[in-house]
C-alpha cells in the first residue's frame, strides 16, 4: 500500500472528479427529487428548498443557481440569489442540499448539506451539517401524497425551524425503471404505513428519544410496498439467462417468501443465472460467482441487455484509476478508483486508489494493487500484492468486480457503480506530495 499526503492545490481537482461521478451507495433508498415548502402558520413564515437523490447525489447549490432569480412553484422567484449563497460547499457534491428562511419579526437563513441516509422502516434518518459547520440529525418522513415532512433538520429552535411542515414534491429525479417510490411506504394497507405514521406522531413530543430509537434499529434497505405500487412496478422478465441486483438490501431466500430465511445477502451490480420460476413474483437463482442460490423477488432484478462478458482490461500497467465513485460522510469526501488490466492468460492486475478530502482541509492517497483472474460476467481479486511485486497475501474474501450487464455504464464492487471519469478526471496519487 501506498500513503500520500496531498497538497492543497489538488483539492480543487478532487472535488472537480467528485462532481463528475453520479454513482453512490443509497441506491436502495427510493428518494430523489426536489421539494418546496411555503407554510405561513399563524403569523410566521417557513420556505424552504431541498433537492434530494439518495441514488446519485446532488450537486451544490453554486452549481445549479448562477442569476438572481429562478423558477419555482411555491417560492419566491428570488429564493437562491446565487449572490447570496454560501460558497462553503462550492464544487462538491452528496445525497443532498437544502436553504431554508424563517421569518416573524425577523428573517433568518439556513443552508445545509445532507449525507448518510440510512432507512429505518419506511423513514430515513440524515447526517446534516450547515454552512457554520454546525451538525446534527433529522429524520424524513414519507407522505402517501408524494410529500415529506421533517423533524430534526437545521440548527433552529424548535419553534422556528421547519419541524412538521409539509415540503411539497415538485419534480421527482427518481429514474423512470426504479421501481419503487418514497411515498409508497406511507400508503394505507402497506407494511409499513403504521410505523411512518408512528414516527411522526412521536417526533412532536419526543424529537430526542425518536431519533435514539432509529438510530439503534437495524438499516432496512427493502421494507415491503403496498399492493397498488407493487403492481404497478416493472419487473425483471425470466426470459434471459442471467439477471442483475438492481438495488440495495436484497436477501437472497431459502423459499419464495419474504418470510423464509435468509441464505445470504446481496449487492447491487451481483449477477445471477436463472435457475426456476417458482411463483408469480419470484425467481430462483444462482450467483455465478459464490454459488450462492435461493430466490429472489422480480421487482429486485434487471435483465442482462448485454453478453456475459468479464470487464474491460488494459493491454498493460495502468498508473491511474479510471472508473470512479463517491461518497460524502460527515467528516469527509470520498473519491475511490478503479483500474484493470492483463497479466497473462485469464490473470489480471488491479489498482485501487482511493482519495480522501476531510472537512478540515486535510487530504490522504491510498493505492492497493491485487491479482485475480478474469470470468465471464466479473473479475475475481484474492491476492493483494505490493507495488511491483509478484507475490503477495491471499484475501480471506476475495474482491469480486462485476459487470454491469443491464447498462454498461461501468462495474460494481461491493455494491457501488465505478463509472469512467471524464477526460482528464482521472487521478493518480503518484506525483502527488506535501
Amino acid at each position: 500500500m501506498k500513503q500520500t499526503t496531498l497538497s492543497s492545490a489538488f483539492r480543487t481537482l478532487f472535488i472537480a472528479v467528485m462532481a463528475l461521478t453520479t454513482a453512490t451507495s443509497f441506491a436502495s433508498i427510493p428518494l430523489a427529487g426536489i421539494y418546496e415548502m411555503d407554510a405561513r402558520p399563524d403569523l410566521s413564515k417557513h420556505q424552504m428548498y431541498l433537492e434530494l437523490d439518495f441514488i446519485n447525489s446532488r450537486p451544490d447549490f453554486t452549481q445549479s443557481f448562477t442569476g438572481k432569480r429562478a423558477e419555482f412553484k411555491l417560492l419566491p422567484a428570488d429564493f437562491m440569489n446565487a449572490k447570496k449563497l454560501s460558497q462553503k460547499f462550492k464544487g462538491s457534491s452528496a445525497p443532498g442540499f437544502g436553504k431554508y428562511r424563517q421569518q416573524t419579526l425577523f428573517s433568518n437563513t439556513e443552508e445545509f448539506r445532507i449525507t448518510n441516509p440510512r432507512l429505518k422502516k419506511g423513514v430515513v434518518l440524515v447526517d446534516w451539517e450547515n454552512t457554520a459547520g454546525i451538525k446534527g440529525e433529522a429524520v424524513i418522513i414519507p407522505q402517501s401524497d408524494g410529500s415529506i415532512i421533517t423533524y430534526g433538520l437545521t440548527s433552529f429552535d424548535r419553534l422556528l425551524s421547519p419541524d412538521g411542515h409539509k415540503l411539497q414534491l415538485v419534480k421527482s429525479l427518481l429514474p423512470p425503471d426504479f421501481g419503487r417510490n418514497f411515498s409508497d411506504y406511507a400508503q394505507p394497507g402497506s407494511a409499513t404505513a403504521s410505523f411512518v405514521e408512528e414516527i411522526k406522531t412521536d417526533c412532536g413530543p419526543d424529537l430526542k428519544g425518536t431519533l435514539k430509537r432509529l438510530k439503534e434499529m437495524p438499516d432496512t434497505s427493502l421494507p415491503e410496498q403496498s399492493s397498488v405500487a407493487a403492481s404497478e412496478t416493472p419487473q425483471a422478465t425470466t426470459d434471459g439467462k442471467y439477471v442483475t441486483i438492481k438495488m440495495a438490501g436484497v436477501n437472497l431466500q431459502s423459499a419464495p417468501d419474504t418470510r423464509s430465511a435468509k441464505v445470504a445477502d446481496t449487492h447491487m451490480g451481483e449477477i445471477f443465472r436463472l435457475t426456476d420460476t417458482p411463483a408469480n413474483g419470484w425467481v430462483k437463482a444462482r450467483n455465478i460467482a459464490t454459488g450462492n442460490e435461493g430466490y429472489i423477488e422480480t421487482i429486485c432484478l434487471f435483465d442482462s441487455k448485454y453478453p456475459l462478458t468479464a470487464p474491460e482490461l488494459a493491454e498493460q500497467e495502468v498508473d491511474e484509476a479510471y472508473l470512479v465513485n463517491t461518497d460524502v460522510t460527515e467528516v469527509c469526501e470520498q473519491t475511490s478508483g478503479w483500474s484493470f488490466w492483463k497479466a497473462g492468460g485469464n490473470k489480471v492486475k488491479a489498482l485501487n486508489s482511493i482519495s480522501l478530502v476531510y472537512n478540515d482541509g486535510r487530504l490522504r492517497g491510498y493505492q492497493y494493487y491485487y491479482k485475480g483472474v478474469a470470468k465471464d460476467g466479473y473479475l475475481l481479486l484474492d491476492e493483494q500484492v505490493e507495488y511491483g511485486e509478484e507475490n503477495g497475501t491471499k484475501l480471506e474474501s476475495p474482491i469480486i468486480v462485476w459487470e454491469d450487464i443491464a447498462d454498461h455504464h461501468g462495474v460494481y464492487v461491493n455494491g457501488k457503480l465505478y463509472m469512467p471519469a471524464n477526460s482528464g478526471s482521472g487521478f493518480d496519487t503518484d506525483d502527488w506530495g506535501e
